[in-house]
């Protein structure tokens, strides 16, 4: 796993090399449009991430801690229309508007450091999963469900169902498989809520917080027992 780390470091700074810049015509309007439905007037503008294509990528990702971009495979800027780049920027940008990029990396030091604790990598699992789901729920805000999974469809067509680093975020960046997203999308009781309050997000890590040490010193009492 530290290898797996140290190879998507190295993976990101040649994406990084690689970028350039998106022609300001192809961007026209869509990108005003994203920034309505994310509502970055009462989050600041100048929190948005930058917008880059290359051909390092099979998919759109949202890639870097410190300063993420918003990255778009070179090749799919022709084979894709304008509601579909729409619904790419709007995704990605809201894992940069909600510090994904952080959560991923603290997601990866937690599974190294804690590799033995199988609860650790069932709850990174559902928190990919869920992140997922959110940044779906920003795009469902201005999309219905069928038009938006035909964009799903066409990127993983384009991408040939190849799967970004572990450390970037990607729309296709989906724990399981695609037709199971898509019902859920397409589910009349799916919960489309983009935010919480602190509350309940203070009491909901508070849980987690605590459930991780019980089954944490559980683990390590019980390796120094049969020890």
């Amino acid at each position: 796993m530290l290898l797996g780390l140290a190879r998507s470091w190295l993976h990101l700074d040649r994406l990084r090399r690689s970028l350039l810049p998106v022609a300001d015509e192809t961007l026209h309007g869509v990108f005003e449009e994203a920034q309505r439905l994310l509502g970055v007037q009462r989050l600041g503008v100048g929190r948005l991430p930058k917008i880059a294509v290359s051909n390092k990528i099979p998919t759109p990702v949202a890639a870097g801690f410190f300063h993420p971009v918003v990255v778009l495979p070179a090749g799919a800027l022709g084979a894709i229309n304008s509601d579909q780049l729409r619904d790419v920027l709007v995704h990605e940008m809201a894992h940069v508007l909600r510090g994904d990029h952080l959560v991923v990396l603290c997601q990866s030091i937690a599974k190294i450091v804690l590799w033995p604790i199988v609860f650790v990598h069932m709850l990174n699992r559902q928190l990919s999963i869920a992140r997922e789901e959110v940044c779906d729920n920003y795009v469902l805000a201005g999309r219905d469900a069928v038009s938006y999974s035909e964009t799903l469809l066409r990127f993983a067509e384009l991408s040939r169902r190849r799967r970004p680093i572990s450390v970037w975020i990607g729309i296709m960046d989906w724990n399981g498989k695609l037709n199971d997203r898509i019902a859920g999308l397409m589910d009349k009781r799916r919960d489309t809520m983009t935010r919480t309050n602190r509350l309940t997000a203070v009491a909901t890590m508070g849980v987690f917080a605590v459930a991780t040490v019980i089954v944490c010193g559980t683990t390590f009492v019980d390796a120094q027992v049969d020890a």
